[in-house]
C-alpha cells in the first residue's frame, strides 16, 4: 500500500464504516516499511580519486588530486587514518571526504552515493580529519611571528596607505563575525544573540590587505560583545609581544567602534561631527572592507558553514569546522583577487599552494612558533571615543608623527 494512501486511510478519508478500526496498525506498518526501504545502501563500487579529472576534483574538493596529496604531506597526516572504532582509510581519501563535506551543504546520503561508502564511515572520517587538523595546527591561526616580520607588515601598511587608508602603520583590520547555527535543544539562551535575534557563534579575525587571515580565534557565545571577545582571546598581549621589532617601526590594527582604543588598535570615530573625523572614517571604511572579504571567502569556498539548519552544536564540532576551513584559505589555489569585492589590489594574493615555495610555512614551523598562554593579561585600554584633532596620540600607534593631523 502506498504510504500516502495509508496516511489518508488512518485519518479516515478512505475508511469504510463497516471495516474494523485497525487503521493505526496498518498505517504504522506501511509507513515503517516505506521508511526502511528508503535507506541508502553504499554502492558496490567505490570512488577512485585518480579516475576524476583535475577539473572534477577542483569542483568537488577545491583542490586537484596532486594538491590533495601535497596537502596531506604538508599537514603531516599519516598514510592511513584510524578512528576510535578502528576504521581505516587512507589520508588522501579521508581528506577528500572532509573537503567534499565542507564544499557544499549536501546530505550524508548524497556522499554515500558519491564515495560508495557507508554513511557512518563518511561522518566519522569527516570529523576525524577536522579534529586532526585542528589539534595539530590550530596555533598557526593565533599569530605567525616567523612570517609577519617588520618588512612584511611595512609592505601591508604601505599598500593600505596607497589605497587611501591614511592611518600610518596600519597593517590589517580586526573584526568579529557571527555564524548562525541551529537552535540547540538545551541551554539555547547561551548562544542566542538578542540584537540579531539568532542563535550563533562568534569568531574574531584579523585580515591583511592581501586577503590572508593573520589571526582567527573562536568560537565564542553569540551573546558576547566584540570587546569581550578581544579580551578573552588575548590578542592585545600577542600584539605587544610580536610587534616589538626594535627598528623603530610601530604598527596598529584598525577596527570598528565596538573595539576599545589601545596602543595596538585604532578604531573609527563614534558618531563624528567634525569634518576631519568624518573624512577619516570614510577613507578607512573603503579599505576596511578587506576583513569582510575575508569572512566572505570562507563562506563562499566552504558553503557547508552557511547552512545553519545543519549546524548542530550537540551533533557536530561546528566551531572547529569554521577554524579548519579558515586555515585552508592559505592554501586554496586561486587566481589573483582584482575584483571590486577586494578593496586592496595588493601584489600578493591568497597564497597559491603550488606556486609558492614558502606556502608550507603554515605546516612546517609549528614547533618554532611562540607558546601562547591561555589566560591573557590585558593591556590598559583607553576609554576615549577616539582621538581629537588637538589631542596627543601615543607614539606606538604610528610610524611617524604623533598627531591626528598627520594621518587625516
Amino acid at each position: 500500500m502506498d504510504p500516502y494512501f495509508a496516511l489518508g486511510y488512518y485519518e479516515g478519508f478512505w475508511q469504510d464504516e463497516d471495516e474494523d478500526d485497525d487503521g493505526p496498525a496498518l498505517f504504522m506498518a506501511v509507513l515503517m516499511g516505506s521508511l526502511s526501504s528508503r535507506r541508502v545502501e553504499a554502492p558496490d563500487s567505490r570512488l577512485i580519486l585518480s579516475n576524476l579529472s583535475d577539473s572534477d576534483c577542483m569542483k568537488h574538493f577545491r583542490f586537484s588530486l596532486l594538491q590533495i596529496e601535497a596537502l596531506v604531506e604538508a599537514l603531516r597526516m599519516p598514510t592511513t587514518l584510524i578512528t576510535d572504532n578502528r576504521l581505516r582509510l587512507s589520508s588522501v581519501d579521508a581528506l577528500a571526504i572532509f573537503l567534499k563535506r565542507m564544499v557544499y551543504p549536501c546530505r550524508l546520503v548524497d556522499l554515500v552515493r558519491f564515495f560508495g561508502r557507508e554513511q557512518s564511515v563518511i561522518s566519522r572520517f569527516a570529523n576525524h580529519v577536522s579534529q586532526f587538523i585542528h589539534e595539530r595546527w590550530h596555533n598557526l591561526l593565533r599569530w605567525d611571528r616567523h612570517r609577519l616580520t617588520s618588512d612584511v607588515l611595512q609592505s601591508y601598511s604601505e599598500a593600505i596607505w596607497n589605497k587611501g587608508g591614511k592611518l600610518q602603520g596600519c597593517f590589517g583590520f580586526i573584526d568579529g563575525t557571527m555564524r548562525n547555527i541551529a537552535r540547540p535543544i538545551s541551554n539555547q539562551e547561551m548562544v542566542y544573540n538578542g540584537w540579531k535575534r539568532v542563535h550563533a557563534l562568534k569568531f574574531q579575525s584579523v585580515v591583511a590587505p592581501d586577503g590572508l587571515i593573520l589571526h582567527l580565534d573562536g568560537p565564542y557565545l553569540g551573546k558576547d560583545h566584540d570587546a569581550w571577545v578581544l579580551h578573552v582571546t588575548g590578542l592585545l598581549d600577542i600584539l605587544e609581544e610580536s610587534l616589538q621589532f626594535g627598528d623603530g617601526r610601530q604598527f596598529v590594527l584598525y577596527g570598528d567602534p565596538a573595539y576599545p582604543v589601545s596602543d595596538y588598535i585604532v578604531r573609527s570615530f563614534k558618531a563624528p561631527h567634525d569634518p576631519a573625523h568624518i573624512r577619516f572614517n570614510k577613507m578607512m571604511s573603503t579599505v576596511r572592507i578587506a576583513v569582510e572579504c575575508g569572512f566572505g571567502m570562507i563562506m563562499s569556498r566552504w558553503a557547508f558553514l552557511d547552512f545553519e539548519k545543519n549546524l548542530n552544536l550537540l551533533l557536530q564540532p561546528v566551531g572547529q569546522y569554521y577554524l579548519v576551513c579558515g586555515s585552508q584559505l592559505h592554501v586554496v589555489p586561486t587566481t589573483p583577487i582584482t575584483t571590486a569585492h577586494q578593496s586592496l589590489e595588493f601584489r600578493a594574493t591568497v597564497r597559491a599552494y603550488e606556486d609558492d615555495e614558502s606556502a608550507n610555512f603554515n605546516f612546517e614551523r609549528l614547533l618554532e612558533h611562540m607558546k601562547l598562554t591561555s589566560l591573557p593579561t590585558p593591556l590598559d585600554r583607553r576609554k576615549s571615543g577616539g582621538y581629537s584633532i588637538n589631542q596627543e596620540v601615543p607614539k606606538k600607534c604610528f610610524t611617524h608623527g604623533s598627531r591626528n593631523d598627520d594621518w587625516l
